[in-house]
């Protein structure tokens, strides 16, 4: 499961193990990106930030800037933790 998370959006809360997308915007071409995490800046270049698989450590607030733009979108993310298989199957 792939979770979208749009400009309007504050907070998203996954599970561990599951696959989310960070979306800054509908920006044109060839404008520049900039994503941190609490501050630390991201080697991500891209409007689209992918986390495939969720860890407990990916929590915390994000933050998209557009060069050049006023635009700026803060989306806090939740990795709750996830339930392994044998909580859901007692044999």
């Amino acid at each position: 499961m792939v979770l979208i998370v749009f400009v309007n959006s504050a907070v998203k809360t996954v599970i561990e193990g599951e696959g989310i997308s960070l979306i800054c915007g509908n920006v044109s071409q060839g404008i520049k990106v900039v994503w941190t995490k609490a501050t630390k800046l991201l080697p991500i270049n891209s409007t689209t930030y992918d986390i495939t698989a969720a860890k407990l450590k990916d929590s915390g607030q994000y933050q998209c800037r557009l060069n050049g733009s006023q635009l700026v979108v803060n989306i806090t993310l939740e990795v709750l933790q996830g339930k392994g298989f044998s909580t859901f199957f007692k044999f």
